[in-house]
């Protein structure tokens, strides 16, 4: 048995490594973006040709896109030219296992005329129930897909008072976060309490804002317009043109466009800001795999992940023969992660000090390497994990 003594000299010894490698974890979170993490461009699978031949309906004004994980389904949309001509086309996977429009009963599947469309999601995975945002007035509605060609209008919530509708500047992404996945990953609200929906959608509706980079969180009425602003909060950068909630993962993307050209990875836990605003936890950031106006994203789910990649499928405003792209290289998050300890979602400090707690002993749990020996190793494969919200 250790002495009071030699365990107090242990415990100072632990407490030392902990503040000297906060200091290094704070200082290799703050590094510098990824690169893309797919395949680049020249490799991927460029499908603007699917809507038709010669010059078609992708090849303007795309704006949005999302993934059905029940029906194996995507939703892309765009908005316009003019809100006469705002689509929106459901995709199916082909004979090759790639995707094409969609058909029933000999009718192609799309449907016409929704405002200035920026973005679309599912109000429930498994039917054509869809969410979408229409910028200007700033508008969420709800609509029956079910037939071609026929769109019913569900029900319609007015955001505007919250996102400040100016014109072609105002919102621009939307996706749902259900409830089971808002308490496993630690969402809060603006007090930061935490929040699950109250009206009846089963999750938080989340609106990404163009100015300011904002992403706006509201409880929507099932049924009723009723809306409940939930808070404001930040991201990495000052515009934000799309999002897509990864309900396998818990992770939250965000296209930033503009000048920014990037993809951030966002963890639904948050901190708040000096000025009050909260701000999500950044998992990761990512160069975009091109200087465009990408501005919505499907993805397939990190459950099926083949040989550690999966697909994300993303839309380009105005990019005319090269609109719509397929990468089935898609690399983040297709594994567990073991450096997660305590089993809390996160790799944070708890995990370093359990980590330092088996410093030097073999012990195979926390031997992320495989060695014999936890060292020096597999701390670098927690800092490497460090931040992760699984």
């Amino acid at each position: 048995m250790k002495s009071e003594s030699t365990e107090s000299q242990v415990n100072t010894r632990a407490t030392s490594w902990l503040a000297l490698l906060t200091v290094t974890v704070l200082a290799y979170t703050t590094a510098a973006q990824s690169p893309w993490p797919a395949e680049p461009l020249a490799d991927a699978e460029n499908l603007t040709s699917l809507e038709g031949p010669g010059t078609n309906d992708f090849h303007e004004d795309l704006s949005g896109a999302c993934y059905d994980a029940v029906a194996d389904r995507v939703w892309i949309c765009r908005n316009g030219p003019g809100s006469a001509a705002s689509k929106i086309w459901s995709l199916v996977r082909s004979d090759s296992g790639s995707w094409e429009i969609e058909y029933i009963d000999g009718q192609r599947c799309e449907w016409t005329g929704f405002g200035d469309l920026e973005g679309i999601t599912m109000a429930e995975e498994g039917t054509r129930r869809v969410l979408c945002v229409i910028e200007g007035i700033d508008r969420i509605r709800e609509y029956d897909l079910s037939i071609p060609g026929q769109k019913d209008l569900l029900t319609q919530w007015n955001i505007s008072q919250w996102t400040g509708a100016d014109g072609g500047a105002g919102a621009e992404g939307i996706t749902l976060v259900p409830d089971d996945s808002l308490v496993e990953h630690g969402f809060v609200d603006a007090s930061g309490a935490p929040r699950t929906s109250l009206l009846g959608m089963g999750g938080l509706v989340m609106i990404g804002h163009q100015e300011g980079g904002y992403i706006h969180v509201f409880d929507l009425g099932q049924g009723n317009d009723n809306v409940d602003f939930v808070g404001t909060y930040e991201t990495s950068r000052a515009e934000t043109c799309g999002l897509e909630f990864d309900r396998s993962t818990g992770l939250l993307y965000a296209w930033h466009d503009s000048s920014f050209d990037e993809l951030e990875v966002l963890c639904l836990d948050s901190s708040r800001g000096t000025d009050g605003t909260r701000r999500f936890q950044t998992f990761a950031m990512y160069d975009a795999p091109f200087s465009g106006s990408i501005e919505g994203m499907a993805i397939v789910p990190g459950s099926a992940c083949k040989e550690g990649a999966r697909e994300i499928l993303v839309t380009v405003d105005d990019g005319g023969e090269n609109s719509f792209f397929r990468f089935t290289g898609l690399d983040v998050h297709c594994a567990t992660c073991p450096a997660d300890f305590n089993e809390d979602m996160t790799v944070n400090g708890e995990d370093l000090a359990v980590l330092l707690g088996a410093w030097n002993r073999d012990l195979p749990r926390y031997d992320l390497n495989e060695d014999g020996l936890i060292d020096g190793g597999d701390l670098a494969m927690l800092l490497g994990a460090w931040g992760a919200c699984w």
